[in-house]
């Protein structure tokens, strides 16, 4: 639902500027709308009757050693209790807010309201639609919902990969890609998940994995590309991009050639007898060697067109001519029957 905007007009008084302020018609967009709804429903879920559950044996370690940090300034860290953020966040709670079950729980609960509005940054990738949706199920989802409202470092945890998650999408696909600003946001992911929870070690070789994926996969793309002719316009990857892409394509297919091999090897022993399944990975190997990217060289396309203003400033000055004149109208009058 959007409304039309009315055109603003400089005000003459300030009784003018309040009036146009508030009779002028502004968009409403059903989106923001729906994230409103979201923000306001994960608020009231996250610290509705926050204080009144009593705490569990890991709640008051937690809160224990927090509040001896914010009373006398002691902190001895130990893995038994996991990462030290959590203690100086709550310890910072208790030094604003004072110390009850309110404010010790008051960091994971804010960290859970943003957890539901975080996908609306994942427009980009889920759309709007998604996006909408994937908050929903986090606002509603009952285990989130559980240790949102608990001292634990699950929730910081949850947080912190998803700044991560962010910060890797943004660097590798945003509209430009590979912007330092976005390994800072990375640099602060990782130091919040390392300083919440030993299982971000798994969450970094998740993350990780996507990334040295997407590295082989983007080699790969071009190991089949040649060159035009010369005189042409093209593009060829450079030679350690092939290098390294023949090589993965050839460990690639060396490895479910050996899977394919070994499998049909067993297929074919009740009628088939032999001794090894070594010459059917090598046929195996060989074809699929060769309808591989690498075996099936491609034709670069054409050059990318260059920014009009490159353009503009590599070609010569133009000259001015006359402009063309148009013949009169020399048709033939129709000629009375």
């Amino acid at each position: 639902m959007t409304t039309r905007e009315q055109p603003y007009a400089a005000p003459e008084s300030h009784e003018q500027a309040i009036s146009q302020a508030l009779t002028r018609a502004y968009p409403i967009r059903w989106e923001v709308l729906a994230y409103a709804v979201l923000l306001l429903l994960a608020v009231f879920t996250r610290f509705y009757d926050l204080g009144t559950r009593v705490m569990s044996h890991d709640e008051s370690l937690h809160t224990y050693y927090s509040w001896r940090l914010s009373e006398f300034g002691e902190f001895s860290h130990t893995p038994l209790m996991h990462g030290p953020l959590l203690f100086h966040m709550t310890a910072l709670a208790y030094f604003l807010f004072g110390d009850n079950d309110f404010t010790s729980r008051l960091y994971p609960a804010t960290l859970g309201v943003l957890i539901v509005l975080f996908p609306a940054l994942f427009r980009r990738w889920l759309g709007r639609s998604g996006a909408l949706i994937a908050s929903g199920l986090l606002l509603i989802s009952p285990q989130l919902l559980y240790y949102n409202r608990y001292i634990r470092h699950d929730t910081p945890t949850i947080f912190f990969a998803f700044v991560i998650l962010y910060a890797v999408m943004r660097y590798v696909d945003d509209e430009q890609p590979r912007r330092p600003v976005w390994l800072w946001v990375l640099a602060v992911g990782l130091i919040g998940i390392l300083a919440s929870k030993e299982v971000s070690f798994i969450y970094i070789a998740i993350f990780g994995s996507f990334l040295v994926l997407t590295w082989l996969l983007r080699i790969v793309q071009d190991v089949g590309v040649r060159q035009h002719p010369a005189g042409n316009s093209g593009w060829r990857a450079p030679w350690w991009q092939r290098f390294v892409g023949h090589s993965i394509v050839l460990v690639a297919s060396g490895l479910l050639a050996l899977v394919l091999g070994k499998l049909l090897h067993l297929l074919l022993l009740p009628v088939w007898h032999m001794s090894s399944a070594t010459p059917l990975v090598a046929v195996l190997f060989a074809l699929i060697y060769l309808f591989a990217p690498a075996g099936q060289p491609v034709t670069a396309g054409p050059a990318p067109m260059p920014h009009p203003e490159m353009e503009r400033n590599s070609l010569p000055a133009e000259t001015t001519s006359p402009p063309e004149q148009t013949p009169p109208d020399t048709a033939v009058p129709e000629r009375d029957m």
